[in-house]
């Protein structure tokens, strides 16, 4: 089903239930319970839990303020009462468009302010009304949530899982990419390596996105927290190092590249291999009791060392930045396969 279409459907069963409530126990404002459950009933489950906690809370604290303001700070100006009114409802106003975009914690408290000021000008504030607003918000935030978790749910570690295995395939293609170019003498290597700057950032900005509703909708569940925890860190760093070897590259691959091409093909391999298990532990592929061990590029690295020494055993001046640049690309693709691994690792467990 299409995510609009799910949230549709949300939305309309959130205000059923809310008109039933409010119906059923005769809420005075049963329209603010009704708004905030269609505005909370969000794209995944973990987003509607995120954003109910910020929706009740800043009710709170920005009808507190408000409230204060209203009854206690502008009695003490009672001559420029009705103009201060005004200048705080558009400041509010312009704080809430403001924020909207950008901070949805921040737009409901200036919302809820906008509020205070708009009932105060128009028919008057009291604390019976932020008593009504805090409850009603209360009741549709739990509506919303109840909603997004129970009908039709969209959960968000699921959407995260599944965006760290496209990150994935894309590791694969980024890897060959690599390789490629440090053992191609085309001058348009770069072309093709720089053109991964518009797919790896993007995907690693939308993870980061999603990666935000986790916490809340896996509360209570200790060990896929931490899982996913473990996750979102190992990722972070592979787009790390994945970036530092596009920067390495920017210049022209050490010669020592074409000296120790088989080499190169060997750690080719083993990062696609511990790339492709990581893939299908992820995805569930292989189940069952048997041990899947990652590969180490430790070996490999070790032959590449006295093979290096050897090369300059009789030259008395060798060149110390050819060499100190191929240990770099060396170093950040350990990282990479490092990273892969403990990832298997923990995967596994």
């Amino acid at each position: 089903m299409h995510n609009a279409t799910r949230q549709a459907f949300q939305a309309s069963i959130a205000v059923l239930l809310t008109l039933i409530i409010a119906h059923g126990f005769s809420l005075e404002r049963g329209i603010w319970a009704t708004l905030t459950a269609i505005l909370l009933v969000s794209s995944t489950f973990g987003e509607s839990i995120k954003k109910a906690k910020e929706r009740v809370s800043m009710t709170l604290v920005g009808g507190a303020l408000g409230t204060v303001i209203v009854l206690y700070f502008l009695p003490l100006f009672p001559k420029e009462n009705a103009f201060l009114l005004v200048i705080f409802l558009f400041t509010t106003i312009l704080a809430m468009v403001y924020f909207l975009p950008r901070s949805y914690a921040w737009a409901s408290f200036f919302i809820t302010l906008f509020v205070v000021f708009l009932f105060s000008i128009l028919t008057g504030w009291s604390l019976s009304l932020l008593a009504v607003r805090a409850y009603d918000t209360l009741i549709g935030a739990l509506v919303a949530v109840l909603v997004s978790g129970l009908i039709l749910p969209n959960r968000s570690h699921v959407d995260v899982q599944a965006h760290y295995l496209t990150m994935l395939k894309q590791l694969d293609g980024f890897i060959d990419d690599i390789f490629y170019a440090v053992a191609s003498s085309d001058p348009q290597y770069m072309c093709q390596l720089m053109g991964w700057h518009q797919k790896l950032y993007p995907s690693w900005e939308a993870l980061k996105n999603k990666q935000l509703f986790n916490e809340f909708e896996l509360t209570f569940s200790r060990h896929k927290r931490q899982q996913l925890r473990t996750y979102q860190f190992g990722f972070d760093l592979l787009f790390h190092y994945l970036t530092n070897i596009l920067a390495l590259l920017e210049k022209e691959p050490s010669p020592l590249c074409a000296k120790f091409e088989k080499e190169l093909l060997q750690f080719q391999g083993v990062i696609k291999e511990n790339s492709e298990l990581l893939s299908k532990l992820m995805a569930g592929e292989i189940t069952g009791e048997v041990e899947y061990e990652a590969h180490s590029l430790d070996v490999i690295r070790l032959q590449m060392r006295q093979k290096i020494a050897m090369l300059y055993k009789d030259n008395p001046m060798p060149d110390y930045a050819e060499i100190e640049h191929f240990y770099s690309l060396i170093y950040y693709l350990r990282k990479v396969n490092q990273l892969l691994t403990d990832l298997i690792d923990s995967t596994h467990r």
